[in-house]
């Protein structure tokens, strides 16, 4: 949606709002609003959007992954790591969903106070991610 690309948020919000009063089910619109909203720091907005989003569409594991991210805003870490494991079960092979998991879950263990199996997280992460500058740098972050 050209809107939402030239950060005319306000504008993209209302016509994907227009979009979907005219189709409440559409699960393009509705991922697409979900994602506004989740870019927008309105998480619990974006849940109630990509919960729905899922239901409609419930193999696309894109859509998992945002809703993982609008869950994990609002503190619902365990629904987000179920998501986070769904979209990696749908996409099998794509790494970066399953880097995410990997993140997600550490960041979820380090904040309950669970350093070592934070750790083991973060280097699974770095091992099999050396590309990824996310895991080295939220490895050197724990570390420290």
């Amino acid at each position: 949606m050209a809107m939402l690309h030239a950060g005319r948020h306000a504008d993209a919000e209302r016509a994907l709002r227009t979009a979907l009063s005219q189709a409440p089910r559409h699960s393009a619109a509705l991922n697409a609003l979900g994602t506004l909203l989740l870019k927008q720091k309105r998480n619990r907005e974006a849940v109630a959007v990509l919960e729905l989003a899922v239901a409609v569409q419930p193999d696309n594991a894109a859509m998992h992954v945002d809703l993982g991210q609008a869950l994990r805003g609002v503190a619902r870490n365990a629904e987000a790591t179920a998501h986070f494991e769904r979209a990696t079960a749908i996409e099998p092979n794509n790494r970066a969903y399953a880097l995410l998991l990997l993140l997600h879950r550490g960041t979820w263990l380090d904040e309950q106070g669970q350093a070592e199996e934070a750790m083991a997280c973060f280097e699974q992460a770095a091992r099999e991610y050396p590309e990824s500058a996310d895991a080295w740098a939220t490895l050197g972050t724990v570390q420290a």
